[in-house]
């Protein structure tokens, strides 16, 4: 037939972008996570979140915890289409750069990586 039919396989950023978001006095933070979804898949997603000036390392934690928590709930409601569509609308991005700014001024908040595992 004339139909094709398609699956996304991930979501990346070029690393030479992820590489310049960081700007002198600023600190970033890369970590990896792996998370089951509602249809059962399996995901890595790789945030990068660059705070507005140097934090201390307490602070990184906090943000870190933040961001695992906010995932982990995201990836426990959604499904792997609708999760790869809010990252590439930037949505899920802004929806946790908003609670983690409560924390520490949040300058980038972007997902490097977000691939089926």
């Amino acid at each position: 037939g004339s139909i094709a039919d398609t699956e996304a396989v991930g979501f990346y950023l070029v690393k030479t972008y992820v590489k310049r978001l960081a700007k002198n006095g600023a600190r970033k933070i890369d970590e990896s996570y792996k998370f089951d979804l509602k249809d059962k898949i399996k995901v890595v997603i790789k945030p990068v979140i660059v705070t507005k000036s140097k934090t201390h390392n307490s602070v990184m934690a906090a943000l870190r915890k933040k961001t695992y928590e906010f995932l982990k709930d995201y990836c426990d409601k959604n499904e792997y289409e609708k999760v790869l569509l809010s990252v590439a609308g930037n949505q899920l991005q802004r929806e946790l750069q908003k609670i983690l700014s409560k924390v520490y001024p949040v300058t980038v908040c972007q997902f490097s990586i977000v691939e089926r595992i």
